[in-house]
């Protein structure tokens, strides 16, 4: 962006229009800063496997570094990052689930923390605290909300294109919308919580007819 039409639209007091640019400036930038950003996530990672290379490290420290490891790379990969017993978790309950349902659901329980403590049975069932309940509710109903409220703002500021483009409505619109959909991603774990405890019932169904089948 140059810095001559910033100091341009100040001077004049275009600042609707200056936010505008703005904003059009990021849309465009968004690969650069997506790259810089992932880049750097690695950093540590690499440094972490550099540290592994050393062959008079103690096995003590070495196998905290192999946990730290399995942890940045998970993170790189799904973009979340969890404490050893959670990811541990996810990858039993990835198990559990025999590929019915989408990791993605998986991902989703375990980052709100749920109670793990009775894992190792086959009647375990991902619970939602009272506060993620209500959350996730909260999030669902009123980001569809927000984000629908987006939409005709949306759709008014790129009719104004014809006529006046209002970098205003644009902004609102676009700030409503992002808003709604934000929202809406953290409530999906309402919809998660439900399809892996509907895999968890059916791998407890499962584990009981093999118990019976033995006996």
């Amino acid at each position: 962006m140059s810095m001559d039409l910033v100091v341009k639209l100040l001077s004049e007091g275009s600042f609707s229009l200056l936010a505008g640019v703005f904003v059009f400036y990021l849309l465009f930038n968004y690969e650069k800063a997506f790259t810089f950003y992932d880049s750097s996530k690695k950093l540590r990672s690499g440094a972490i496997s550099a540290a592994l290379a050393d062959p008079h490290l103690s096995d003590e420290l070495k196998s905290h570094l192999i946990d730290e490891s399995n942890l940045e790379h998970f993170r790189i990969v799904h973009g979340v990052r969890l404490s050893t017993p959670l990811l541990n978790a996810a990858l039993v309950l990835k198990e559990r689930m025999a590929g019915q349902v989408q990791f993605r659901h998986v991902l989703n329980v375990i980052k709100t923390s749920p109670d793990i403590s009775n894992l190792a049975s086959p009647s375990y069932r991902a619970q939602l605290s009272r506060f993620d309940r209500c959350a996730g509710w909260y999030n669902l109903i009123f980001g569809a909300l927000i984000a629908l409220a987006g939409i005709p703002l949306l759709v008014a500021a790129i009719y104004t294109l014809t006529t006046s483009f209002n970098v205003s409505l644009m902004l609102i619109g676009l700030f409503f919308f992002g808003t709604g959909f934000y929202m809406l991603r953290d409530g999906v774990v309402i919809a998660s919580v439900r399809h892996v405890n509907n895999a968890l019932a059916e791998y407890e169904q499962s584990q009981l007819k093999m118990k019976s089948t033995k006996t």
